[in-house]
C-alpha cells in the first residue's frame, strides 16, 4: 500500500491529527537526511511513499521513500540552481513552474502540499484540465483555516511559502513538528488524568451517598 492509498481509505480523507504527526515526522526525516547527502527527491508525493505496517508496534505505520528517478545533485553554489522541468505537477513548486530555477527546497514545498491534503483532506489549488493550475498556483490564496490545528497550520504555512529563500527546511519543520507532538501527547496526558479524576471523584462521591443513607 502507498501512502495515497492510506489516505484514501481514512474517513473523508483526512488522517487525524497525532497519526498525521507521525506520518509528517517521517516524511521531514527522510527529506532532511538525502538532502544532507546533497540529493533533491524532485517528486515527493503520497504514492512515493510505501506504507509497511510494524507488527511489533501495533502494526503503527512506517513510511518509505521509493522512486528517485527524478532526483538530483544540489549545486553548491547559487549558479549551480537547476532548471530542468521534473516532478508530478499538483506537488511542484511555483519556482518550476516560473522557470527561475530550484534547490531542495522544491522538496519542502511538496511536503506541505502532502501535509495539507493529509490534514484536511482536499488540494489547496485547483484540479482537473478544466482549471488553469499555473495562475492558481502563483495567485491563489490558501484556505489554511481548513486545517484545524492552529500550530500545523502555521507549520503548513511556513512549507507552502512562494518565495523558496523564505520557505522552511526540513530539518526546521521536523525540530517543530517533533515539539507540537511533545505538546498534544502532554496535553492527552493531562486530559486523561483529569478524566479519570473526574470519574474517581463520581465513584467516591457515589459510595459516601451510599455508605449515608443505609
Amino acid at each position: 500500500m502507498d501512502l495515497f492509498e492510506f489516505i484514501s481509505k481514512s474517513p473523508n480523507s483526512i488522517i487525524p491529527d497525532l497519526l498525521a504527526i507521525d506520518l509528517l515526522i517521517q516524511i521531514f526525516q527522510v527529506i532532511d537526511f538525502i538532502h544532507s547527502n546533497n540529493i533533491i527527491h524532485c517528486d515527493i508525493k503520497p504514492e512515493n511513499f510505501v506504507v509497511i505496517f510494524n507488527k511489533n508496534n501495533k502494526n503503527h505505520p512506517i513510511l518509505k521513500l521509493i522512486d528517485f528517478g527524478n532526483a538530483r545533485k544540489i549545486g553548491i553554489e547559487e549558479k549551480d540552481k537547476l532548471k530542468s522541468f521534473c516532478g508530478t505537477k499538483e506537488y511542484m513548486a511555483p519556482e518550476i513552474f516560473e522557470g527561475k530555477g530550484f534547490n531542495e527546497k522544491v522538496d519542502e514545498w511538496a511536503a506541505g502540499i502532502l501535509m495539507f491534503n493529509m490534514l484536511t483532506g482536499c488540494e489547496p489549488f485547483c484540479s482537473g484540465s478544466d482549471c488553469d493550475f499555473k495562475d492558481d498556483l502563483l495567485n491563489k490564496e490558501i484556505n489554511f483555516n481548513k486545517i484545524k490545528n492552529e500550530r500545523l497550520r502555521e507549520l503548513n504555512r511556513k512549507l507552502l511559502v512562494r518565495n523558496a529563500e523564505k520557505r522552511i527546511s526540513a530539518k526546521e519543520a521536523l525540530k517543530e513538528i517533533q515539539l507540537i507532538k511533545k505538546d498534544l501527547m502532554t496535553i492527552n496526558l493531562m486530559n486523561n488524568i483529569n478524566n479519570n479524576k473526574s470519574d474517581y471523584f463520581d465513584f467516591i462521591t457515589k459510595k459516601i451517598s451510599l455508605i449515608s443513607i443505609s
